[in-house]
């Protein structure tokens, strides 16, 4: 069964990383304006790079996961301030 998965902007140290499946459904929530910038994303089969806007105050789109069983790191842009989380995906 799929889960709906939201990731606090700052992310705890202990949710780092995320382990999720495909089918999965992911957002991230934020209370400043933030972009996830992914160089690889779990959430096309093909990859590729993509950057997913959360607006202060609130949460991103859904993204559902359908990537490869692999560790898919991310960038969190927050005002001047970045951090490098993961998600994984898990077979």
């Amino acid at each position: 069964m799929a889960d709906n998965i939201t990731i606090p902007i700052p992310i705890p140290v202990t949710d780092d990383p995320k382990h999720v499946h495909n089918g999965d459904r992911v957002r991230w929530q934020a209370t400043s304006k933030s972009d996830i910038h992914f160089a690889n994303t779990p959430f096309r089969q093909a990859g590729g790079p993509e950057t997913i806007p959360v607006p202060a105050g609130g949460f991103s789109n859904w993204g559902v996961v359908a990537g490869l069983p692999n560790p898919y790191p991310y960038t969190v842009a927050v005002g001047a301030t970045a951090s490098d989380p993961s998600i994984i995906v898990d077979p």
